[in-house]
């Protein structure tokens, strides 16, 4: 008799491997976080963390059922360096229009 691995088939009863799906909400963090750098740079840099946590929750608690982490890795990295350019872009205008006001 072989012993050669039987092939699955449809209505045989055995069931397919269950295959992990990635988190919707690590998608839309990471869109919302790339958007940011053109539409709405702090709410929507704010909105992809926000969505990253949950996110992350979610694949967490579906003990494997989930996959993403590295989508929210990558949404956190890239509104947090949006957040800090804002910063740095409002700080340099706060300074040049307090350096307009002091010289007259």
């Amino acid at each position: 008799m072989p012993t050669e691995a039987i092939p699955w088939t449809a209505g045989t009863g055995a069931a397919a491997p269950a295959v992990p799906s990635t988190a919707g909400t690590a998608v839309l963090a990471l869109v919302c976080s790339v958007l940011s750098w053109t539409l709405l740079p702090v709410i929507l840099a704010v909105a992809a963390l926000v969505l990253a946590r949950t996110a992350e929750g979610e694949i967490n608690a579906s003990g494997g059922a989930r996959t993403g982490m590295s989508l929210v890795t990558a949404s956190r990295w890239i509104a947090w360096i949006n957040l800090l350019v804002v910063a740095m872009v409002v700080a340099f205008l706060a300074a040049f229009v307090l350096a307009i006001a002091i010289g007259r």
